[in-house]
């Protein structure tokens, strides 16, 4: 059987899926998806939004590889130390798939840039390990009518939450639920499965988000405890604050 036949193209098992299919393919290929941060979070999605082909990602992180990143980022090798995270994963990424456009670069996420990136992308994915920047990310998002997938993981412990700007609350709305900004894998530590159930589910939210679209995405605030096998759902829908600078004030 030639590579020509469907059952053996790339994608076909997940084209399978019956909220999926060819239609559900072909909006994943037209996608462009811009990951702030290729450390943990954003190694993890990007491998998997490449695999699932989705047509174009716009990577961004300023950081070198450096040997303590290799425990749970998993697209740098040994032989990456010392290089820019962004040219690392380019070349891992298209060894995955060369088909695929990625787009890198090397620089600081500030607002200007912010502003600059995310007006031509369809979806925006948090890979980013401070919430200064998250914040950056979310009211941009809000700005420009984006869906923000945020996601963090420190200790053993991580999260998930859709921002859907029109629909339901901003970052800013629920950062009393979220871990405490001064928590941080260089003060506590982060367990590397922790940090893969978090960057799978990011992965699945946004292509969800590309295959069914906004408007059919729950809205929840996601938790998972990878060393105790404990996790919980809260419905956001209606946790928007109606005091919120930025979702309700739209004050950037």
């Amino acid at each position: 059987m030639s590579d020509d036949q469907p059952t053996t193209r790339r994608h076909h098992r997940q084209t399978l899926l019956e909220c999926w299919g060819d239609d559900g393919q072909s909006r994943v290929g037209e996608a462009t998806a811009l990951i702030v941060g290729v450390g943990a979070l954003g190694c993890g999605s990007a491998e998997l939004l490449a695999r699932a082909g989705v047509g174009k990602l716009v990577i961004i992180d300023r950081d070198i590889v450096e040997r303590t990143n290799l425990q749970r980022q998993t697209l740098y090798a040994e032989s990456d130390l010392g290089r820019p995270k962004v040219s690392a994963a380019v070349d891992r990424l298209h060894a995955i798939d060369a088909g695929i456009e990625v787009e890198p670069i090397a620089s600081h996420l500030d607002s200007d840039l912010a502003a600059e990136l995310v007006p031509g992308v369809d979806l925006i994915l948090d890979g980013t390990d401070n919430f200064e920047t998250r914040y950056l990310l979310n009211d941009a998002a809000v700005a420009y009518t984006k869906p923000f997938v945020y996601g963090g993981a420190v200790a053993t412990r991580g999260a998930v939450m859709p921002v859907l700007p029109g629909r339901g609350p901003c970052l800013r709305c629920v950062a009393a639920m979220l871990p405490a900004p001064g928590a941080t894998c260089d003060t506590a530590g982060v367990l590397g499965p922790a940090v893969g159930w978090v960057a799978a589910r990011q992965a699945a939210l946004t292509l969800r988000l590309i295959v069914e679209g906004a408007d059919r995405l729950p809205i929840r605030l996601e938790s998972f405890d990878a060393w105790e096998g404990v996790g919980r759902a809260i419905d956001m829908a209606s946790a928007r604050d109606p005091a919120c600078r930025c979702c309700v004030g739209r004050m950037f």
